[in-house]
């Protein structure tokens, strides 16, 4: 309860989400997967949600603390062209931590909401993906001109490359 993953589940991630997965952990799709079907209009969305806890001194304006967490967010636009891989991974992590530890990674849906996302996926639902990255330790009250260049760059990748939006959550 003490970990961002669970603070952004249970104060950022939109509720009404159908699925909310943590998917915490090496290899990773992202820190927090939230998906929301839309069977009215034939969509599918994906929230991929980025999370890094500052680290060391001094927190709220090291540059160094967002490039991590940027990073995660530009490589995640390759899971916009594997939409049945990302279902397949999650279906995969999910497994292999109810098999190594007893305990499921959603917190909000099952396996069989995901076998039925597949399906939906294959037979022609659009999709769409939303980032965010979520660093309690920026402030927005200390934020530099090198961070703000950081994270336009990121959002402008996203936006240019895939026309993804990027959200930030910061701290005060």
């Amino acid at each position: 309860t003490d970990s961002i993953q669970y603070a952004t589940i249970h104060n950022i991630v939109d509720q009404t989400s159908d699925i909310i997965f943590d998917d915490d952990g090496s290899g990773e799709i992202a820190d927090v997967v939230a998906v929301k079907i839309n069977k009215e209009h034939s969509k599918i969305i994906f929230h991929l949600y980025h999370c890094k806890y500052s680290g060391g001194e001094l927190p709220g304006a090291r540059v160094k603390d967002l490039y991590e967490v940027c990073g995660q967010a530009e490589k995640s636009i390759m899971w916009n062209d594997n939409v049945l891989e990302i279902i397949q991974r999650m279906i995969v992590r999910e497994n292999s931590r109810k098999k190594d530890y007893g305990e499921t990674r959603f917190e909000k849906g099952d396996l069989q909401i995901l076998q039925m996302l597949k399906k939906m996926v294959q037979s022609g639902f659009e999709t769409e993906f939303e980032i965010s990255i979520v660093q309690p330790g920026v402030s927005i009250m200390k934020i530099t001109d090198s961070m703000k260049q950081i994270i336009f760059a990121t959002d402008t990748y996203l936006k240019d490359t895939y026309g993804i939006r990027l959200t930030c959550y910061f701290s005060n």
